[in-house]
């Protein structure tokens, strides 16, 4: 696949199908690795990504590296780090980024969370906003919950997702 903007755009669409299939071994992966949940995601999650766009656009690792941002592994650049709320830098876990030497193309902030409290959700669906506030084009939120952690999703969360997908650019999903 050709990288571009659409194509990269395509490739985040396909990731919440595509971490929902790889879901137990991610959580596999965080609960038996040490350090804190936050690392141990980026971790696991980097290696798949970076795996992932390999693929799809048949580049490299290294060539990966340009496009593909996941910290600790691969810093999101300066560019999408300066800026910081009441002196609190605000960036993503991860980042999916085409940009050129004049101008930016896209950015795509990934955020890793996990809880199933409504108090941990809110504070995902804010973190999404701030990246897209920030200079990110669209979010896509991942929230992992325990298999044996279910809860009930209303109307009026189903309207708030809503709401955040279509005046924030951002995207909740539950796995």
């Amino acid at each position: 696949m050709e990288l571009s903007s659409e194509n990269i755009k395509v490739f985040a669409a396909s990731l919440p199908n595509r971490m929902k299939e790889v879901r137990d071994e991610f959580a596999k992966t965080v609960s038996e690795t040490h350090g804190s949940w936050d690392k141990k995601a980026r971790n696991a999650f980097g290696k798949f990504l970076m795996k992932w766009f390999g693929k799809d656009f048949e580049t490299t690792p290294d060539e990966g590296r340009n496009y593909v941002f996941v910290e600790g592994i691969n810093r999101i650049p300066q560019s999408f780090r300066r800026n910081s709320f009441f002196g609190s830098r605000a960036y993503p876990d991860a980042a999916l980024i085409l940009e050129d030497k004049f101008d930016k193309k896209l950015a795509i902030a990934i955020e890793l969370d996990h809880g199933t409290k409504g108090s941990q959700i809110k504070n995902a669906l804010v973190k999404g906003c701030f990246c897209v506030s920030l200079g990110f084009d669209q979010v896509t939120i991942f929230l992992f919950r325990e298999r044996d952690k279910e809860f009930e999703i209303r109307k009026v969360e189903e309207d708030i997702f809503k709401r955040f997908e279509s005046d924030f650019n951002t995207m909740l999903y539950i796995l």
